[in-house]
C-alpha cells in the first residue's frame, strides 16, 4: 500500500498529509466494506492513473472532476455512503484508515477531509 503527500483538491488547493506510524496493524481501521456502494464512483475518479500503481494519487479530487464523476451515480446513495463511512471512522479509535481499493493508508483526519471536500463538491452540483 501506498502513502502519500498533500492530495490536490483544486488550482493550489491542498488536504495536508499527516503522517502516521503503520507498523501497529491493530491501530488500521479498514473501510473497503464501508464503501464498497461507493466503488463506481471512485473509479470514475481515477484519471491520473492506476490506483494499484499510485494509491491515492490516481484519482483527481478536483471539483469539476468529482461533479463529472457523479454523473450516472445514485447521488443520494453516495452521499449517504460516504456520510455512513465518516461516522465509522469518526466512532472509531483507530488512528490510521486502510483501503485496498484505493491502494492506500490514510490518517483519519485526512480522510475525513477528504469525504467533507467531495460531500461539498457534491452539494455543490
Amino acid at each position: 500500500m501506498t502513502t502519500a503527500k498533500d492530495i490536490s483538491t483544486g488550482k493550489d488547493k491542498v488536504i495536508k498529509w499527516i503522517g502516521f506510524d503503520a507498523c501497529n496493524d491493530s491501530d488500521i481501521f479498514e473501510i473497503d466494506d464501508l464503501l464498497k456502494p461507493s466503488f463506481d464512483f471512485w473509479d470514475k475518479l481515477e484519471t491520473q492513473c492506476m490506483a494499484a500503481c499510485c494509491g491515492i494519487d490516481a484519482y483527481s479530487f478536483w471539483e469539476e472532476d468529482i461533479r463529472n464523476a457523479i454523473k450516472g451515480c445514485d447521488k443520494p446513495q453516495l452521499t449517504s455512503t460516504l456520510k455512513y463511512t465518516k461516522a465509522e471512522i469518526l466512532q472509531s479509535n483507530r488512528t490510521v484508515v486502510s483501503s485496498s481499493r484505493l491502494n492506500n493508508l490514510f490518517h483519519k483526519h485526512v480522510f475525513i477531509q477528504l469525504i467533507d471536500h467531495i460531500l461539498r463538491s457534491i452539494d455543490g452540483d
